[in-house]
């Protein structure tokens, strides 16, 4: 989670273990703002991050709507 954190500031929301293609990595939501989310995927041997992806609220409010 530390290493998440040190990319994205905020509050860490929830962390899951995922097997992702050909690697395990640990996905880690952190809520960054009152709008927004992050995930950061951080892969469990290495420690390296490999993906950074972000939301906002609208976008998960379309997301509930549909």
């Amino acid at each position: 989670m530390s290493l998440a954190l040190g990319r994205v500031k905020g509050t860490v929301n929830h962390t899951e273990l995922e097997n992702e293609d050909v690697a395990v990595v640990y996905s880690v939501e952190i809520t960054h703002d009152k709008k927004g989310k992050t995930e950061v995927k951080v892969d469990a041997v290495t420690g390296n991050i490999v993906k950074v992806e972000k939301s906002d609220a609208s976008e998960n409010e379309n997301k509930h709507q549909e």
